[in-house]
């Protein structure tokens, strides 16, 4: 089923929150938040090879480190309020034909599309590279997928166009002077990382060119995290389970040659599980190695099929299944090693622990129900793909976990991450084309009607039925949101056992547009994106909130309802609440104010009139007799005498001599028809817009 509209159905792009509207914005979501109990982590999963990039410079993949990128993360953090952005896997991506996936990558080394070839322009990086040449990597992505699909072979291969660049850094890079602030840089990670920039890599030709990349990939993370950081933001990065055959081929005595991690499918070699907790063992160092240079890169940790550090599932060679309990043990140690690098007053709850698993690879149950004791007061990732509510067991939604006895800080809960079925696709009720083949919807209503307190009718639909998704994982006290179901995105971003075969260049691949801002309103008016607003509205409803808090009940339907508007503005105030009026109320407003401003002229005018019509001369001497001159024209107009105080007609008809003067102002007088021709004759668009200018000022 493709929910993708036609021509017919185009619809415009919704409207943005005006500046003012903004700050409202943010302070209702904030409250609605800490009202529903969502005030800890809440965490935007966005791969940064799929950042958008400006239309000026599209090389194919996004850098979390570019400006652009960084006000992409700015305007959806205003409407989404996360306080963590998290990647998946940065390491070097060895491609099988045209799939490339980050969980295929190296564990020590950063892939070649962490560099951002525009900071190699700057005095910061010896000015490397120059802007030309830097534009030669965005016009090598040419193909027709470029606006939408990270192009992998432009940016992250070694046999693209940014590789073939940056190694024309890297000659210059090598006739600096010994003493340049770079190479001192270098020399310095170099020492620091030898343990494993000495891997050699088979698809790296030159190890110096290969330590160079490491050192500008391993900078530029560092500026990117910086950034975030300066925002109050955390970033999370992904330990991934698996070693590159690489690494496995230098550290040999490290792995168990006869056994697989996971399942045999899988293709991962096993670590020696046997020795693992033996500080000697080369399994040990070199997981201590992987574990510790993340936590130098990264704020927090979520670490890849977590529960392999628990129960480790192995296969044999003859498909035989091989199941090891560490208990508590190696968790311990991982949380000691990221403490020596941290510092003792590390919160263990930035480590982010994936446990999922079907229940014959991995039980997180005694069998009385209750969690076993590694995974108690340790932060689990589950998603909703799986939610259901039934008379003998509930899962997959925050009731649900709390009802266990677990504590809100235990578990972070979001619709899905990078792995399942998209929400979108659930909401229609497709069945899921991958594993399991079954349709999710079904057993979603049965829990979303407990949570929501909507009828399983109304959650038929499928807009209501996301909301109400989103609706749950905002109760949470942890949440994580994925960034495809952020924008209603209908294809499936990891196709599982099919993504060496159906469409493998798209698998891994679908990059958020550079009009990101249309894109994700538009999802919002088609009920298919991530609303807060529309989501707090359930969640108060359900839990009675909207009659604890009517006034905050009201302002996030206010919100709601504009988030839902047709009609494009720009971010500017007055001018974005003009542009959003309808046709006949602007043309009211427009006449009106013509018709103020001529109003303002024409006064202007008799003013001037009627004060040349009364000048008098201020040096003359004889108020008695200017006094009876004015007497004698005037017709029947009186004023105070200027000495003796006795009443005095004025003729207004009667020109003022240039050498007469009164000293006290006369009253207004009236306009004569002369006057008034000269108010109302037609005024050039020139002293119109002088008109205005003054008013202005």
């Amino acid at each position: 089923m493709n929910v993708k509209i036609n021509e017919a159905q185009k619809i415009s792009f919704q409207r943005n929150l005006t500046k003012r509207e903004l700050k409202s914005y943010k302070k209702t979501l904030k409250s609605a938040k800490e009202a529903l109990g969502q005030n800890g982590k809440s965490v935007f999963i966005m791969p940064s090879t799929t950042l958008p990039q400006s239309p000026s410079y599209n090389s194919g993949i996004g850098h979390l480190s570019s400006d652009y990128a960084q006000e992409y993360i700015d305007y959806m953090r205003d409407y989404l309020d996360f306080n963590v952005v998290q990647d998946l896997p940065q390491g070097q991506i060895k491609s099988h034909g045209d799939f490339y996936c980050a969980y295929n990558g190296t564990s020590f080394a950063l892939g070649n599309q962490q560099i951002n070839p525009e900071l190699l322009t700057s005095d910061e990086f010896a000015n490397l590279l120059t802007k030309d040449e830097v534009e030669q990597i965005a016009k090598a992505n040419c193909g027709e997928y470029k606006d939408y699909l990270s192009n992998f072979k432009n940016v992250a291969s070694n046999l693209g166009k940014q590789n073939e660049i940056l190694n024309i850094a890297y000659q210059r890079f090598l006739k600096l002077d010994k003493n340049h602030p770079l190479v001192k840089q270098f020399n310095d990670f170099c020492q620091r990382n030898a343990f494993w920039l000495d891997i050699k890599l088979d698809d790296e030709t030159n190890q110096e060119f290969f330590k160079f990349k490491q050192f500008l990939a391993d900078s530029h993370l560092k500026i990117a995290k910086e950034k975030l950081n300066k925002k109050g933001l955390k970033l999370c990065g992904d330990c991934l389970l698996r070693f590159r055959r690489d690494e496995i081929n230098a550290y040999p005595n490290a792995f168990n040659k006869n056994l697989k991690m996971g399942e045999a499918s899988w293709d991962i070699p096993a670590l020696d599980f046997d020795t693992i907790l033996d500080k000697n063992s080369d399994s040990y160092k070199i997981l201590k190695q992987k574990v510790q240079l993340c936590a130098k890169r990264y704020d927090m940790i979520r670490f890849d099929v977590g529960w392999q550090y628990i129960k480790p599932k192995m296969s044999t060679k003859d498909g035989k299944t091989i199941i090891k309990d560490l208990g508590s043990s190696l968790l311990e140690e991982i949380e000691s090693w990221v403490k020596e690098v941290k510092g003792d007053d590390f919160d263990l709850n930035n480590l982010l622990w994936e446990v999922e698993a079907d229940a014959q690879s991995f039980r997180a149950f005694e069998s009385d129900g209750k969690l076993i004791k590694p995974l108690q007061n340790r932060v689990k990732i589950y998603s909703s793909t799986w939610m259901h509510h039934n008379d003998h067991d509930k899962w997959g939604y925050n009731d649900a976990y709390l009802d266990r006895g677990w504590s809100k800080e235990e578990f972070i809960l979001g619709p899905a991450n990078h792995d399942p079925q998209p929400l979108v696709q659930i909401a229609h009720n497709i069945a899921d084309d991958t594993g399991s083949k079954v349709s999710h919807k079904k057993d979603n209503i049965t829990a979303l009607s407990h949570t929501s307190k909507m009828t399983p009718s109304e959650l038929e639909n499928p807009k209501t039925f996301i909301s109400a998704k989103w609706a749950d994982t905002m109760s949470a006290h942890n949440n994580y949101m994925f960034y495809m179901d952020v924008f209603g995105r209908e294809e499936r971003f990891d196709r599982q056992e099919y993504n060496l075969f159906k469409e493998p260049h798209k698998n891994y691949a679908y990059k958020v547009p550079a009009d990101y801002k249309k894109q994700y309103h538009q999802s919002l008016q088609k009920g298919l994106g991530f609303n807060p607003m529309d989501a707090s509205l359930i969640a108060f409803r359900a839990k009675g909130l909207d009659k604890k808090y009517p006034k905050l009940y009201k302002k996030i339907l206010h919100f709601n309802n504009i988030l839902k508007e047709e009609g494009m503005v720009e971010d500017n105030g007055i001018k974005s609440i003009f542009k959003t009026m309808p046709k006949p109320l602007k043309i009211t407003i427009f006449a009106s104010l013509i018709v103020l401003l001529g109003g303002l002229l024409a006064y202007k005018k008799s003013k001037a009139n009627r004060a040349q019509n009364t000048k008098v001369d201020k040096s003359s001497k004889d108020e008695a007799s200017c006094a009876k001159k004015v007497l004698s024209a005037q017709n029947n107009l009186t004023v105070p005498a200027a000495k003796d105080k006795t009443a005095t007609t004025i003729n207004t008809s009667a020109k003022a001599n240039d050498n007469t003067t009164i000293l006290n102002k006369p009253a207004v007088p009236k306009m004569n028809e002369n006057s008034m021709r000269q108010a109302l004759k037609p005024v050039s668009m020139e002293e119109f817009m002088k008109t205005i200018k003054t008013t202005k000022k």
